[in-house]
């Protein structure tokens, strides 16, 4: 069961990912800049190659593993989607 739940999770992060929705897409990404400064998970700096994207706009992590790790199950991580969504809501408010 727990196999299935991985490939499951890994099939669903592909398919985000060529749908634009949410993904590591680093051609993308690359010379953007995230709107966070810090990684929702450690307060750690942003690294520029732990860039994603969330609902359109290029967001970071400290690290490349929390990077894909929310690519991966961005449904299942609430307490991410919060941080940046406050990051996002900000950001519109300028």
């Amino acid at each position: 069961m727990n196999k299935q739940r991985r490939l499951l999770g890994a099939l669903l992060a592909a398919v985000l990912c060529l749908t634009g929705c949410v993904g590591t897409r680093t051609a993308d990404v690359h010379d953007a800049e995230a709107i966070n400064t810090t990684c929702p998970r450690s307060g750690k700096p942003v690294s520029a190659d732990s860039l994603t994207t969330y609902r359109g706009y290029t967001v970071g992590f400290c690290n490349t593993h929390c990077r894909d790790d929310f690519a991966a199950h961005v449904d299942e991580r609430p307490k991410d989607r919060a941080f940046f969504d406050d990051w996002i809501a900000r950001s519109a408010s300028r």
